[in-house]
């Protein structure tokens, strides 16, 4: 199906008072409505997916009648599909631009191409814009140096969830994409039962289409990428040394969406706190990002890591591209 968008037009007294009373029925803790019912009531269409190796979140959508896997990956500016998928898409043009996402980043001049149709099981989205990338083998190496190989995605990047108003349940593991934003009512409305239902909003900002929060750690104050193409929450080693964090040995090696080969490390931190949302001790993978650096380096903004999956998952994280921000789940003694 198409995605759907009915909107309220108009301004009389008797159109507001309809939509006070339908939003005061929806205002209610989600424990009596889920939130795949509540959303549907805000016009959202759910996009199941499914939880596969790393902690990975992954879409699966036709193209030409093919199943085709897709990373939702928060961390990558731009969607993107394979090389060998390409008879599948109509190609536009070209850009030179720092493309980062699925472990890694390049500045390269990349292909952009159109999919005419993406078929997912709820609904189909047409003419998605995505970059084509000649992606190296992705391995992750852990203790005993048994590799796992990623089958060939593509992913869904930043800019697919900020043109459908996307809401991405990483716990309930359903993306929810609307046709248009939500209106100031209907925000509000989302806001104060994700509230109601135990959810602590923690603002974020947007930069070069990327999720970026400010938690503290350890009592110091850093700057994290949403990132959910990243299996575990990573830090930087140079900000690791500012941080005190004390590092065990590699334990892992991955490599990156250009074949390149990374070595990691685990550490552990007290608190990672955001605000009032207070966590317990959690363990951080720590690896050379100074590719993060580049991406932001015009911008001054100096970057600790990645908020990867791990925690996403572990706080029933809600990512909300409409109001920039992510919500937590009051659970704090979650495992």
């Amino acid at each position: 199906m198409q995605l759907s968008n009915p909107h309220f037009r108009g301004s009389s007294i008797a159109q507001r008072l309809y939509l006070l009373l339908f939003f005061l029925c929806l205002l209610q803790p989600l424990g009596a409505a889920t939130l795949q019912e509540f959303l549907g009531k805000l016009n959202f269409t759910a996009i199941p997916l499914k939880r596969q190796g790393f902690n990975r979140l992954l879409a699966e959508a036709k193209i030409n009648g093919k199943y085709r896997p897709f990373l939702v990956d928060s961390g990558a500016t731009f969607s993107m599909v394979p090389q060998e998928w390409t008879y599948d898409t109509v190609a536009v043009s070209k850009m030179t631009n720092f493309v980062s996402g699925a472990l890694g980043g390049s500045r390269e001049e990349v292909a952009l191409v159109t999919i005419p149709k993406l078929e997912f099981k709820t609904c189909s989205v047409e003419n998605v814009k995505a970059t084509v990338m000649a992606l190296g083998k992705s391995e992750i190496h852990v203790g005993s140096n048994i590799p796992k190989a990623a089958a060939s995605s593509g992913s869904l990047g930043a800019d697919f969830m900020i043109g459908h108003s996307a809401l991405l349940d990483v716990g309930g593991m359903n993306l929810y994409i609307r046709e248009a934003p939500l209106d100031e009512e209907r925000k509000e409305v989302l806001q104060k039962t994700l509230s109601l239902s135990g959810y602590q909003k923690i603002p974020g900002s947007r930069n070069n289409a990327l999720l970026l929060v400010t938690p503290t750690i350890d009592g110091k104050a850093t700057r994290f990428l949403i990132d959910t193409g990243s299996s575990f929450t990573t830090i930087g080693f140079r900000s690791a040394d500012a941080l005190n964090i004390t590092s065990r040995e590699v334990v892992a090696r991955s490599r990156d969406i250009k074949g390149r080969t990374t070595d990691s490390a685990f550490g552990k931190v007290s608190s990672f706190d955001f605000g009032n949302f207070k966590t317990k001790e959690q363990i951080v993978c720590l690896e050379n990002l100074s590719y993060l650096q580049t991406l932001f380096a015009g911008d001054h903004i100096e970057l600790t890591g990645l908020l990867g999956i791990d925690i996403l998952f572990r706080y029933g994280a809600i990512i909300d591209y409409g109001a920039n921000a992510i919500h937590l789940l009051n659970a704090p003694d979650a495992k």
